[in-house]
């Protein structure tokens, strides 16, 4: 033992003599005065609190140990992760129950509300004094004896006005709903949202929600993990939750959920979903995921100005291939279940409209997908169409826009067919960046690892600009095409947007002369005849009528001159339009010319040059030549 050693050591005993020197001075000090003053004795008192002490950490520990194996051994666990869409319509349901309200006074008012909402509704009388069951908010039921072995909620709980997070706001939308729907209003009043404060259990922290139909205590564990990648499109880290109830039966969390998804489909019922494409959270660079962005309640195929033939043609079309039975039908003859449908014809004729209201007839839902974005490659676009649920609606809008082209060296990938003729400069791309190839667009529509059970919609303004490849038979099964609108769509718009029905008036305060329907009848006539057929674009006649929402008449009488002005102004546009186009080509040529001339001089020289290089060559064998003369005469001699 060195010196170091034996100084630290001989510290430490000098440290330990000097508390225990101290606690002697103490004890030799305060007892006396206790045992008089008192009559307490310090060493009992110091006994028992080493005693209480060394009590509760044996039974802390004990509570430790038989929670562990009370969790390993006697307990049922569910996770779910927050790229699932059933983490925010679990979430929902349990805000909606009132399990993470601030305080049992606060979940006991939000009962009573509910129950007095479901009394009305009813029709029968209900008193707030009356009281709640006292099972019904009490954090426990028949396994009470067992929660309350362990902490009761910690009530740390997260609060923000916001959706639930910006990673998992698939079904916060119908709080969005519920929240308009109580500030609807009658008169000409503008009632503002209400805006309501939404709690979540703190990261890490242990809750407690009592499940009234089984009976059962259910802890509920937030945490969150962080992201394997960074970057705009996922700046949060990634959530989980997990519900744990105690006993071999997982039955209870079963018939939670279950009534989790009845809630929320109770909630879609009568609306549309739509889902956009992101950027996901794992799989590196080639992640991507579908996300839920909103709710629209369904649209009418009737509102839909359209020709009845068309309609019923696409309608019907789509129906047969919804059918159970086309499945099999397919699957018989080996052909892939899938079904295409171009929509093509001037902006503003209907054909979004036509989609969406075609997802709402059949209730599927929309998977839009813009091909231009960033992040969008053959990898992520492959991805998303392999993980498209069955039965449902891809919609690629714009699709002669999205700069997927064909490049050299693809003529006849994915097609048996010759390869288009290139596109003018005018009808390239504005998005140079796109890195979806063309090879790669044709493999997810319809590639060997493509899904099947989809319906896929397309839709251009210039169907002269695709590539026949792409809009082949197979790809897309049936074509149509919007055109201006005609006589009959132009009186269908008028009396779609003037005939409305008695409750409507009075909420909007029409006017009390307001037309009947045999006079809007008339009026639509005349506001027909009034509008050139085949010019304007439904959206564009729509737009007009909208402005005279509450004046038929004036609409009616209004529409000539509006008519002849939007006529001059469309011409003015299509002049402007055909001056630029013709600069542009004059351009384009003058461009050529000067490159011809530039490939015509450097062939020239190219040609001055060979012919010297020519000439030199001719000379340098001639003297050669003559040398071998000279050379030989002299042998000769």
């Amino acid at each position: 033992m060195d010196d170091a050693e034996a100084s630290s050591m001989a510290g430490i005993f000098l440290g330990t003599l000097s508390i225990t020197t101290v606690y002697s001075k103490i004890l030799e000090y305060a007892g006396p005065r206790l045992m008089s003053t008192l009559g307490l004795d310090i060493n009992l008192l110091v006994t028992l609190a080493v005693l209480c002490f060394a009590i509760f950490a044996g039974a802390t520990y004990l509570q430790d140990v038989v929670r562990t194996l009370l969790y390993h051994y006697y307990s049922c666990t569910v996770k779910v992760v927050s790229q699932d869409p059933l983490f925010s319509a679990l979430m929902t349901f349990l805000e909606e129950e009132g399990a993470f309200n601030m305080s049992k006074a606060e979940a006991q008012q939000t009962q009573i509300e509910q129950q007095d909402t479901e009394v009305k509704e009813k029709g029968r009388e209900h008193s707030k004094k009356g009281g709640l069951k006292q099972g019904n908010v009490r954090p426990g039921g028949r396994d009470w004896a067992l929660s309350s072995l362990f902490p009761h909620s910690t009530r740390h709980i997260e609060a923000n006005l916001k959706k639930w997070d910006d990673s998992f706001d698939i079904f916060d939308d119908c709080h969005s709903e519920s929240e308009s729907s109580e500030s609807e209003g009658e008169g000409d009043e503008i009632v503002r949202n209400r805006k309501k404060i939404r709690y979540t259990p703190a990261p890490s922290c242990e809750d407690f929600f009592y499940y009234k139909p089984t009976g059962t205590t259910i802890t509920i564990i937030r945490d969150e993990i962080p992201n394997t990648q960074s970057g705009w499109w996922n700046p949060r880290p990634k959530q989980q939750v997990q519900l744990t109830v105690y006993g071999k039966d997982p039955t209870p969390l079963k018939m939670l959920f279950e009534d989790v998804i009845e809630r929320q489909n109770n909630k879609d019922h009568g609306r549309t979903a739509v889902y956009k494409a992101r950027q996901g959270t794992e799989g590196g660079g080639t992640g991507a995921e579908w996300m839920r962005c909103f709710s629209k309640p369904v649209r009418s195929l009737d509102t839909v100005i359209l020709d009845d033939k068309q309609k019923e043609e696409i309608s019907e079309d789509l129906k047969e291939f919804l059918l159970p039975a086309t499945s099999k039908w397919y699957s018989n003859r080996g052909l892939p279940y899938r079904r295409g449908y171009l929509l093509y014809g001037p902006p503003g004729t209907g054909k979004t409209s036509l989609s969406v209201a075609l997802a709402g007839k059949f209730g599927l839902s929309v998977y839009a997908l813009s091909l231009s974005v960033a992040w969008m490659n053959d990898d992520t676009l492959a991805l998303l169409f392999s993980s498209l649920p069955k039965n449902c609606i891809v919609l690629l809008e714009d699709i002669d826009a999205c700069g997927v082209t064909r490049e050299k060296g693809e003529a006849g990938k994915g097609n048996a067919t010759a390869p288009s003729k290139p596109l003018d400069d005018k009808y390239k791309s504005s998005t140079p960046n796109v890195k979806v190839s063309f090879s790669g667009l044709l493999n997810a529509i319809d590639g060997v690892a493509s899904k099947e059970g989809r319906a896929l919609i397309m839709t251009t303004n210039h169907r002269e600009r695709l590539d026949e490849a792409l809009i082949r038979p197979g790809r897309v099964d049936l074509q149509t095409k919007f055109a201006y609108a005609d006589r009959k769509i132009i009186h269908g718009l008028f009396r779609a947007i003037y005939e409305v029905n008695e409750t409507d008036k009075r909420i909007l305060k029409f006017p009390t002369d307001f037309p009947n329907d045999d006079e809007i009848a008339d009026l639509a006539n005349a506001f027909a005849e009034k509008v050139q057929e085949n010019v304007f674009s439904p959206a564009e006649v729509q737009g007009f009528l909208l402005k005279h929402k509450k004046n038929p008449r004036g609409a009616a009488a209004e529409v000539a001159a509006w008519a002849e002005q939007a006529l001059l102004e469309k011409k003015g546009k299509e002049r402007k339009e055909k001056e630029k186009e013709e600069k542009e080509q004059q351009e384009k040529e003058k461009e050529e010319r000067k490159e011809k001339r530039k490939r015509a001089k450097e062939e020239r020289e190219k040609r001055e040059k060979s012919e010297e290089r020519l000439k030199e060559g001719k000379g340098s064998s001639d003297d050669t030549d003559t040398e071998d003369e000279r050379g030989a005469g002299e042998e000769g001699r």
